[in-house]
């Protein structure tokens, strides 16, 4: 089957389940809130209608432009999805219990509904706004052999920027800002710094030229990066005068840094082979910046001290992120211990999709080396 195909089939089957969402949530307020006025029908009819499409156009429009229009058209789109997702949560609620108690207590079932949906809105409200506030989430790190050099050195670990329609320059500035307060000896870019929508590369990676830590700057790709070509987004990180660590190691003050492809690191064989032509020593305390935390075992055996990743983004909005956590194995956020090597995954600074953050947070982390 032709891509083309495939790309169509995806478009109409995310339509038809996009219709269903909004006729649920359509039927559900119009029970809810006992709506009758045949305007205020037609006008909640025209809004989920366009709203229900929206998203799926403004995705085509900001892979090939990228102006005022699209931006506001992205943001507001995709903002709806995340309303949406906690209103189809409300209504679900709202129809078990309307099932099961509904005969019962009619009034307070009623009274329940109108306030689950306003919950829903509230909640989402705190999403937007959560998602745009940077957080720090600080860890002590401390690696077998590690050179006395490194101790009391700060690293800095962002990911998942998506730098896109959503997030742009002033994003990437705060950003930036935020890290140079800290003043970290060295900082690492897990990957999906691009969100793969059209964007200009170069501006909105201009602000991270402002940062000089002593130890350098140095970038690995994500999956986002690599949905086509990523030599427009290499160029533009190379440009800023960042490191790309492509299935390479390096050696800084006795301490191995690895940076992995994200496509080559998600392939089993081809990680494995990666790691081999690496000839890690054994013993040596080594750090690998991987973007998605899968293949654990084999960084394990191949005796990695320290693997950071980011990816997983914990869903952005719970209760998804209990699904992440099935996915990755409880290795979808935090530090934790795998056999002998310490993982470290972050929620990313960004979003995808919904700019909404519930349960999660927009975070920097920041390494402390003890």
């Amino acid at each position: 089957m032709r891509m083309s195909a495939v790309f169509f089939i995806i478009i109409f089957v995310s339509l038809v389940i996009l219709f269903l969402a909004h006729l649920a949530v359509y039927k559900s307020l119009v029970t809810i809130f006992a709506l009758s006025s045949q305007t205020t029908l037609l006008s909640l009819k025209i809004f989920l209608i366009v709203f229900g499409v929206a998203f799926v156009f403004a995705m085509l429009l900001a892979s090939k432009y990228n102006n005022f229009f699209t931006r506001i058209f992205y943001t507001i789109s995709a903002s709806w999805y995340g309303i949406l997702f906690y209103l189809l949560l409300a209504v679900a609620i709202y129809a078990i219990l309307s099932a099961i108690f509904g005969n019962l207590l009619p009034t307070s079932i009623s009274i329940l509904g109108k306030s689950l949906v306003v919950f829903a809105l509230v909640v989402s409200v705190y999403g937007l706004w959560n998602a745009g506030h940077l957080s720090f989430t600080r860890y002590d790190v401390s690696i077998p052999n590690l050179s006395s050099s490194w101790l009391g050195k700060k690293a800095i670990w962002i990911s998942d920027v998506h730098l896109d329609q959503v997030h742009n320059v002033e994003y990437s500035s705060r950003i930036a800002l935020a890290i140079k307060k800290e003043n970290p000896d060295i900082v690492f870019i897990g990957g999906d710094l691009y969100d793969g929508v059209k964007i200009d590369e170069a501006a909105a990676i201009a602000p991270f030229k402002e940062l000089h830590p002593s130890l350098g700057v140095y970038f690995i790709t994500g999956n986002h990066e690599e949905f086509g070509d990523n030599a427009h987004y290499v160029d533009a990180v190379k440009a800023a005068g960042i490191r790309i660590l492509n299935n390479e190691m390096i050696n800084l003050e006795g301490l191995n840094i690895i940076g992995v492809d994200d496509r080559d690191s998600t392939q089993k064989d081809i990680f494995e082979n990666i790691l081999i032509g690496l000839k890690i020593q054994k013993g040596a305390p080594t750090i690998l910046l991987k973007h998605q935390p899968f293949q654990l075992d084999i960084a394990e055996k191949f005796g990695v001290s320290l693997q950071i990743s980011g990816h997983t983004h914990r869903a952005q909005m719970y209760p998804l992120s209990l699904v992440t956590k099935l996915i990755y194995r409880g290795y979808d956020y935090g530090q934790k211990q795998y056999g002998n090597m310490q993982i470290i995954v972050s929620d990313g600074v960004g979003t995808w999709g919904p700019p909404l953050r519930v349960g999660t947070k927009s975070e920097i982390v920041v390494l402390n080396f003890k």
